[in-house]
């Protein structure tokens, strides 16, 4: 299933990881269509040296052999580590690139981000947890004029992955399949406790999209994000309806075709099947 184009697609990796980032990860290095040219941390799941420690983990386990930079704090707020999500270790880099170097804007293709939701939140009622950690780093990248592809929780709570997914990906052999498949066991259980039937795999969602756009739908609108407010702090504003007549900034993405998003994985992982 995976795509190749006549030239490999270029990519900046940048995560907090954090299980689903490792995915993402995961199915960036696995892809002939995916180039990875450098990879950067922020803090989000744990502290800003705990996934900079993590993202290095990762790629040792892949075998990235890309630059890697370490980024930085949210540019206001304080960072909001999730130790009852990701575990005690934790297991925003185009904001600060555009903050510092806005005239590589043109040279950016897309940016394909998970972050927010258009029918609500999940950290708060109105705010997702990546998008609230730091909205006006958010903020800037939103209204920074680069095409966004936006995979929110709209997308994202649909895109499970199964206990009989890992027994999948378990069965294919290897180190790599093994740690996914442990990683994906740890992960359940946090999902199991809210009464969720699998795990989902939010920031997989924004690399899947890149070379398999075929399990995705969505519509284009105009998405703002809320930097103040009393209780929509973080939140995405998505102009369903075009009442403010902008144009799009960003791709919503809204549906998926969950097996097919589950056989990326199965696929993935068979290409360290001999490791």
């Amino acid at each position: 299933m995976f795509h190749m184009s006549k030239q490999p697609i270029p990519v900046l990796l940048d995560g907090d990881p954090g299980h689903d980032d490792a995915m993402a990860w995961m199915l960036a290095a696995a892809s002939p269509a995916l180039k990875i040219l450098s990879v950067t941390s922020c803090s989000g799941n744990q502290t800003i040296e705990k996934t900079t420690y993590n993202a290095l983990r990762v790629m040792a386990l892949l075998g990235i052999n890309a630059p890697m930079a370490m980024g930085g704090t949210p540019m206001l707020g304080k960072e909001m580590p999730v130790p009852a999500v990701h575990g005690a270790s934790g297991l925003d880099g185009a904001a600060a690139l555009f903050a510092a170097h806005p005239e590589l804007k043109s040279r950016v293709e897309r940016i394909s981000l998970m972050g927010g939701g258009i029918a609500h939140g999940n950290w708060t009622p109105a705010a997702e947890f990546n998008i609230l950690v730091d909205p006006e780093a958010a903020d800037m990248v939103y209204r920074s004029g680069v095409p966004i592809v936006m995979a929110g929780l709209d997308v994202t709570e649909k895109a499970m992955l199964m206990p009989s997914d890992f027994d999948r990906i378990r069965a294919v052999g290897g180190k790599v399949s093994t740690v996914i498949a442990d990683l994906l066991e740890f992960f359940f259980q946090f999902h199991k406790s809210l009464g969720y039937p699998g795990c989902t795999i939010h920031d997989a969602v924004a690399v899947a999209y890149l070379y398999a756009p075929e399990l995705f739908t969505g519509t284009d609108m105009y998405v703002a994000v809320e930097t103040g407010g009393r209780y929509t702090r973080g939140a995405t504003i998505g102009d369903v309806h075009n009442l403010w007549g902008k144009a799009p900034n960003a791709h919503v993405l809204t549906g998926v075709d969950r097996e097919g998003f589950a056989d990326l994985f199965v696929e993935a992982v068979s290409h360290w099947k001999e490791d």
